[in-house]
C-alpha cells in the first residue's frame, strides 16, 4: 500500500530561525523526540532532542545550556530522510532502518505534507498480524482541537478586544508559527476604517502599532470588503499588496488571516503574520477561521451589553427627568390645594346649622384630604427616587413615638370599629433615627393594619432591642394577604384589598416605607396568613449610620398598571 495511508499529514514542524528553547518547548507540548525544519514547506532538516540533550551533557567541561538555547535551532540540524508518498510501506521502512532515523518526512512538489514514524509502521505490522485496527497517534488535527476549545473558553471570560486577543494568541501558538498578531475591526457597518488592536511577540523589536486602516488599497480591507480568507506564504511575491501599511517595513513575509462574520455583517479580520516565509497550510487557515467565529461571537456579546448598558442609562436619565418632573408639579399642586382647603374650612364656618350645605363641605373636605394624602405620598416617591431626601437622625424614644401615632389614628379605629391595643407598659427605647420619616413609617403601617381589618379586630404596636437594632412590629388581626401577593405589595402601585370591602389609597405607601428604612439602613419584613392577620416587622440601627457608610439606593422601578383588587 502506498505510504500516504499511514504518514501523520499536517504534521509539527519548526522554522530554521526559530531559537533552540522555541523548539524544544514544542517538541516537549507535543511529546515529540523529532522535529522536522522547514524553509517555505521545504524540509531542511530534522532536530533531536535526544542528541542535543546527549551531545551538551557529553561536553568537558558542559555546555552553557542557556546560551545553547538562545541559537538557532538550524545550528543543530541533521539529515532529513524524505520519502514520496507513494513509497511502499516495506521500502519505507527499509530507508527507516538503513538511515537509523525515527522518522521519515514525506514530501511532495518539494513541499512537507506529513510524517511517518515507526510507530505508525510498527500499527502497519499489528494490523497485518493481527487483522483488526490500531488507534492512530495524536495528529496535530487533534492539537488543533484543543487550541480551539481554550480559544473558545477564553473568549467566552472578557469583553476586552485586546485581552481577547492576547489569550488567543498564547493558545494559538502551540498550533501556528506566530510572530504577530492583529484583530482589526469596522467601528460602524458604513466605516471606512479599520481599528487596529495588534500584539508582538516580541513588543521591543515590534515597531508602533497602527490605530487605523483605510479599507481600500491594504490587505486587510481586502478580506472584509471580500469576506474571503487569505494565506499567502510569501507576501514578496504577492504583488496586490506591496504597498499595504500592515507589511511593516517589510518585516511580515507569511500571513494567514480571516474575516469576522455574523450573518451577513464582516465585523473585522483576524491576522497572524510571520516575519520570515512560512508555508501555511489548510487546516492552519480552517483553525484560524473557526478562531475568527468564536471572536465575532465575543464582539456580538460586547456590543450587546454596550447597548443594554446604555439603554440602561438613558431609562435612568428619562426616569430623573420624570421624578423632577413629578416633585414640581406636585409641589405646586400642594401649594394650591391648601388655598382650597382655606375656603373650604371658611364654607365649614358659613354652613351653619344647614345640613345640606354641611354635607357639601363635608364631602369636599373628604374630597380634598384624599387629594392632600395622594398628592404628598407622590412627591415623596418622586423625591425618593431623585435621592433627594435627606434625614435628619436625632435620639428620640421609640414609645413615645409610638403612642403618638395611635392617638393620632385613635379616631379613624373607631370609625372602622378596630380596636388599638395601647402599649402604656412597655419600656422606652432610644435610638438615632430621623423623627419625622419614622412618624411616616409607623403612621403607613398603623393605617393599612386599621384598613384592612376587619370589625371587631385588633391592631397591637410593639418593640423590643435585639443586639445592636430596634426591632418594631405591627400586628392586626384582619384579612391577611395571600403568599403570592405578599412581594407585590411592596411594588409601586400594587394595592392587595380586602374581598368584602373595597380600600381607599394610591398603592404607594408600602413602596414609600420600604425606600424610607433602606435609608434607615434597616430592613421591613412580612409575615401574614389569610384570614389570619398580618404582621410587619422593621429592624432600625440604634445608632447612626454615619452618611459615607450607607448604602446606595437603587431608582425605584418603574410603575406598573395598576392591579385589580383581590
Amino acid at each position: 500500500m502506498p505510504l500516504r495511508r499511514w504518514m501523520t499529514p499536517d504534521p509539527i514542524t519548526a522554522g530554521p530561525s526559530e531559537t533552540l528553547r522555541e523548539v524544544l518547548q514544542r517538541m516537549r507540548r507535543h511529546r515529540m523526540d523529532v522535529l522536522p525544519v522547514t524553509l517555505g514547506g521545504s524540509v531542511l532538516g530534522v532536530v533531536r532532542s535526544s542528541d542535543l540533550l546527549r551531545g551538551a551533557l557529553a561536553e568537558d567541561p558542559p555546555a552553557d545550556l542557556q546560551a545553547m538555547a538562545r541559537r538557532p535551532v538550524a545550528d543543530f540540524l541533521t539529515d532529513a530522510v524524505s520519502v514520496p508518498p507513494d513509497l511502499t510501506e516495506a521500502e519505507a521502512l527499509r530507508r527507516m532502518w538503513t538511515a537509523g532515523s525515527p522518522v521519515l518526512c514525506v514530501v511532495e512538489d518539494g513541499r512537507l505534507i506529513g510524517t511517518v514514524s515507526e510507530g505508525d509502521l510498527a500499527g502497519l505490522l499489528v494490523e497485518s498480524w493481527t487483522g483488526g485496527s490500531v488507534r492512530r497517534a495524536p495528529s496535530r488535527s487533534g492539537n488543533q482541537l484543543d487550541v480551539l476549545l481554550r480559544v473558545a473558553r477564553e473568549a467566552s471570560r472578557s469583553l476586552e478586544m485586546a485581552t481577547i486577543l492576547q489569550e488567543i494568541t498564547r493558545h494559538a501558538v502551540a498550533a501556528l508559527p506566530i510572530d504577530q498578531s492583529a484583530l482589526l475591526l469596522l467601528p460602524a457597518k458604513d466605516s471606512p476604517l479599520l481599528v487596529v488592536h495588534s500584539l508582538y511577540s516580541n513588543p521591543e523589536e515590534g515597531e508602533p502599532p497602527l490605530e487605523e486602516l483605510p479599507l481600500e488599497g491594504t490587505l486587510s480591507g481586502w478580506v472584509t470588503l471580500q469576506r474571503r480568507s487569505l494565506k499567502i506564504d510569501d507576501l514578496d511575491r504577492e504583488s496586490r499588496f506591496q504597498d499595504s501599511p500592515e507589511r511593516f517595513a517589510g518585516r511580515m513575509r507569511s500571513l494567514v488571516c480571516a474575516p469576522l462574520l455574523f450573518r451577513d455583517e464582516c465585523l473585522g479580520v483576524l491576522n497572524f503574520w510571520c516575519h520570515r516565509p512560512h508555508a501555511y497550510l489548510d487546516s492552519d487557515l480552517e483553525l484560524v477561521e473557526l478562531i475568527a467565529g468564536h471572536i465575532s461571537a465575543a464582539i456580538q456579546s460586547a456590543r450587546r451589553v454596550e447597548r443594554e448598558q446604555r439603554l440602561v442609562e438613558e431609562l435612568r436619565e428619562v426616569n430623573r427627568i420624570q421624578d423632577e418632573f413629578l416633585a414640581v408639579a406636585t409641589h405646586d399642586l400642594r401649594n394650591a390645594l391648601q388655598g382650597v382647603l382655606a375656603y373650604i374650612g371658611i364654607l365649614a364656618v358659613r354652613a351653619g346649622d344647614d345640613p345640606t350645605l354641611a354635607e357639601l363641605v363635608g364631602n369636599l373636605a373628604s374630597a380634598s384630604s384624599g387629594m392632600k394624602t395622594l398628592i404628598t405620598d407622590l412627591h415623596d416617591l418622586a423625591r425618593l427616587g431623585m435621592r433627594a431626601i435627606r434625614l435628619h437622625p436625632t435620639r428620640l424614644d421609640l414609645k413615645e413615638l409610638v403612642l403618638s401615632v395611635l392617638d393620632q389614628h385613635a379616631e379613624f379605629a373607631r370609625e372602622e370599629q378596630v380596636h388599638l391595643v395601647w402599649p402604656e407598659h412597655e419600656p422606652s427605647l432610644h435610638l438615632e433615627a430621623d423623627p419625622v420619616r419614622l412618624r411616616q413609617v409607623l403612621s403607613n403601617l398603623v393605617s393599612n393594619a386599621i384598613k384592612y381589618n376587619r370589625p371587631g379586630g385588633r391592631v397591637e404596636v410593639c418593640w423590643r432591642q435585639e443586639d445592636q437594632e430596634a426591632v418594631l412590629e405591627v400586628e392586626d388581626s384582619g384579612v391577611g394577604i395571600r403568599p403570592e401577593h405578599q412581594q407585590a405589595i411592596f411594588d409601586l402601585f400594587r394595592r392587595v384589598a380586602s374581598s368584602s370591602r373595597k380600600a381607599e389609597g394610591s398603592g404607594l405607601g408600602l413602596t414609600i416605607t420600604r425606600q424610607l428604612v433602606d435609608l434607615h439602613r434597616g430592613r421591613i419584613e412580612l409575615h401574614s396568613a389569610v384570614d389570619q392577620g398580618s404582621l410587619f416587622r422593621v429592624r432600625l440601627p440604634l445608632h447612626r449610620i454615619p452618611e459615607e457608610e450607607r448604602p446606595i439606593l437603587e431608582p425605584l422601578p418603574p410603575p406598573l398598571p395598576p392591579r385589580s383588587e383581590v
